[in-house]
């Protein structure tokens, strides 16, 4: 089965982070959910957010898997309440440490309080994920901040 194949292997080159490599063997596959899947996500690794989310609204069965996709794509745009939403619609069994962190990131300028129950709930489900990624969220938040200052 050389789609299967050559899904397979492009899904191996994102991984080892040739994304060229991969958009081109997936540029070659027909558009099903699954393909248009991988191509949002290696656009949004690349960096290219509007292309990532021109693929991603054309997926058509939207499972968890595909709104967090859509949260983190519009969180790279800078748009948190769309992020939220979509956060949100993922249904609460089936949220991860990652989701729960990032509606904190997506609560905490409004509503701080929201903010914290959201990152204790990521801290109890993994503790190590939420160290890490708290780290590189004040890393982030470092680097701004010293934009800011130099402006």
């Amino acid at each position: 089965k050389p789609r299967e194949l050559s899904y397979n292997l492009a899904v191996c080159y994102y991984m080892q982070g040739d994304f060229d490599k991969a958009l081109n063997l997936l540029d070659q596959i027909p558009n099903d959910d699954l393909t248009l899947y991988q191509k949002a996500l290696t656009y949004l690794k690349l960096g290219q957010s509007q292309k990532a989310l021109a693929y991603a609204l054309t997926i058509k069965k939207i499972d968890g898997r595909v709104q967090e996709l859509l949260g983190d794509i519009w969180l790279s745009m800078g748009e948190s309440k769309q992020a939220k939403q979509m956060y949100l619609s993922i249904p609460k069994a089936k949220r991860t440490a990652k989701v729960y962190f990032l509606l904190g990131v997506t609560a905490l300028e409004k509503d701080r309080d929201q903010a914290q129950e959201y990152f204790a709930q990521a801290k109890s489900m993994d503790k190590k994920y939420y160290h890490h990624a708290m780290n590189q969220y004040a890393s982030i938040m470092k680097m701004l901040n010293d934009k800011e200052k130099k402006k």
